[in-house]
C-alpha cells in the first residue's frame, strides 16, 4: 500500500514517538512500536489523565507508520469538526487512532455507527488505537456491543510522570525543537504547569518568543514569558 497520512485533524510535527519521555510506559511504547510496524496485537485501547500524553501517543504512532510506508488515520472525536462520516471509507487503511472515545458516551445513533466502523476495521485487518480518559469498564455506553469491542486488545494505562521524569519529558521535547532547555529552565516550567499539556504550551511560547527576541533561553526570560502567558 502507497504512503499515504490521512488526517482527521492537523497533526503536531513534534509528537512523534521518539519524543514521548516514557517515564514508567515503556512496555506500552513498545507495543505501540510494534503495530506501527504491522506486529503484535492489532487493537489497543489506552487510558488515563488528561495531559498523560495519549494524543501525543496517537498521532506519534500515526506519524511512525507513515514513516513506514504505511497509511494512517488520526481523529478526536472531541474534535468541533467531528461528524460520523470522517470514520467512513477507513477499511483500505494500516492504521486508524481514535481519540477521546468518552465524548460519544450516551450518544446511542454514534455509538451504533462507532460499533459498525470499528467492526468493518477488524473485518479488513486494519490496525485500530482507541484512548479515553477512563478504563473501558468505567465508560457508561449504552451499546454494551461498543464496550465489549473496546475490550478486545491490550488496555494500557498511560501512568503519570513524576516531576523529576517531567523534567527530562520538556528537555526532550525541547530537543526535538532544536533547543536546548537548562534543568533549573525545565525545573520552573514544570513547577508552574498543572499537566503536560499545559507544560508543552509554555515550551511552545518560550520557544516562539525567545526565536522573536533572538534570546537565549534562561531563567529569567522563562519566568517573564510565562507571567505574560498567564496575564
Amino acid at each position: 500500500m502507497s504512503s499515504q497520512l490521512s488526517l482527521g485533524i492537523r497533526l503536531r510535527d513534534d509528537a512523534t514517538l521518539s519524543s514521548f519521555y516514557p517515564g514508567n510506559n515503556q512496555e506500552l511504547l513498545s507495543c505501540i512500536g510494534n503495530i506501527t510496524k504491522n506486529m503484535g496485537e492489532p487493537y489497543m485501547y489506552l487510558f488515563g489523565q488528561i495531559g498523560a500524553g495519549k494524543t501525543h501517543l496517537l498521532q506519534g504512532a500515526c506519524i511512525a507508520a507513515h514513516n513506514l510506508g504505511s497509511t494512517s488515520f488520526y481523529l478526536s472525536l472531541k474534535d468541533e469538526n467531528f461528524t460520523p462520516q470522517a470514520l467512513e471509507g477507513l477499511e483500505s487503511l494500516d492504521l486508524v487512532c481514535i481519540d477521546d472515545i468518552d465524548c460519544i458516551a450516551g450518544n446511542l445513533s454514534i455509538e451504533n455507527f462507532l460499533l459498525s466502523i470499528i467492526d468493518t476495521l477488524h473485518a479488513n485487518g486494519v490496525n485500530i488505537i482507541v484512548a479515553g480518559n477512563n478504563s473501558i469498564n468505567q465508560i457508561n455506553f449504552v451499546n454494551k456491543k461498543l464496550q465489549e469491542r473496546f475490550s478486545w486488545g491490550m488496555s494500557f494505562k498511560v501512568q503519570a510522570l513524576q516531576e523529576e521524569e517531567k523534567i527530562y519529558a520538556v528537555q526532550l521535547r525541547a530537543q526535538a525543537r532544536g533547543i536546548e532547555l537548562p534543568m533549573n529552565v525545565g525545573k520552573y516550567l514544570v513547577n508552574h504547569s498543572s499537566n503536560m499539556t499545559e507544560l508543552y504550551s509554555y515550551l511552545g511560547s518560550l520557544d516562539e518568543a525567545s526565536m522573536m527576541a533572538k534570546k537565549k533561553i534562561s531563567l529569567s526570560f522563562a519566568k517573564e514569558i510565562v507571567l505574560s502567558v498567564n496575564q
